[in-house]
């Protein structure tokens, strides 16, 4: 089965940086996500994440390492040794991947490194007093936005029109909210409470829309102990679905 979803959008508004993303994750039997193959799909996945002054939204895989681990693992390990205030946005997916491979060796964790080469990252922050945006697709840096007011991009890996370029945070929000909200009417991967988050150009990171109700869960384990404890709720497209998932995976529902 392939997990899908995620659409995240980060835009340089005139007093921050915002970022948005949907919270909904879809299981497939196939690589290709149409309407009809979404098997099921589950929402209040949180996938914006952040450290000190930088926030980090991504798409793809949400475990890895045979499954045991969630990217929070990683990335709290990694900002454990980096200080983020010294990070340069376009070094960031480079230098990560580098720290597991290095932590976790290839050797010993075969398939770490094509797992972590599936993810979509978006990386903000203000870098030297600049609104900066950095993207990264399965490792490669895609392009970035300095210091441009007006400046969006998508998980789609492409650059958005512009808009206006005295929008507040607080309109660039709710005009990114209802881009996700609109691509939720015609997609199953994509859903769920939108989470909204800035970064201001002076003070500290604030939720905008939906700040997180639980930490961040590492382990496997934790994920589906909130499975199992309703947190999370399985949304079947047909019975046929369900009896079609429930036969790929263990008794017990399958969180990722």
């Amino acid at each position: 089965m392939e997990y899908f979803g995620t659409l995240y959008i980060a835009g340089i508004a005139k007093d921050g940086i915002v970022v948005v993303c949907d919270t909904r994750i879809s299981v497939t039997l196939t690589s290709d996500v149409e309407k009809e193959n979404v098997l099921c799909y589950w929402d209040y996945v949180q996938k914006i994440y952040t450290f000190g002054n930088c926030v980090i939204a991504v798409a793809g895989k949400q475990e890895f390492d045979n499954k045991a681990f969630s990217i929070s693992f990683y990335f709290n390990r990694f900002f454990e040794r980096y200080s983020v205030d010294e990070m340069v946005p376009s070094d960031f997916f480079l230098k990560f991947l580098n720290f597991v491979m290095e932590e976790f060796p290839p050797e010993k964790h075969p398939n770490l490194l094509i797992e972590l080469n599936t993810l979509r990252m978006i990386f903000c922050k203000y870098d030297n007093g600049e609104p900066y945006i950095a993207l990264f697709n399965r490792s490669k840096p895609l392009g970035a936005c300095v210091n441009e007011i007006g400046c969006l991009w998508s998980s789609d890996t492409i650059p958005l029109k512009t808009f206006d370029l005295n929008i507040s945070s607080s309109s660039l929000s709710e005009l990114l909210i209802k881009v996700i909200e609109d691509e939720a009417k015609i997609t199953l991967e994509v859903g769920g409470p939108v989470m909204s988050i800035l970064i201001p150009a002076h003070g500290a990171i604030k939720w905008i829309n939906n700040e997180p109700t639980r930490s961040l869960r590492e382990l496997r384990s934790e994920y589906q102990a909130d499975l199992e404890a309703g947190e999370y709720v399985i949304q079947f497209t047909s019975e046929k679905n369900k009896a079609i998932y429930y036969g790929q995976t263990e008794k017990k529902p399958d969180l990722f």
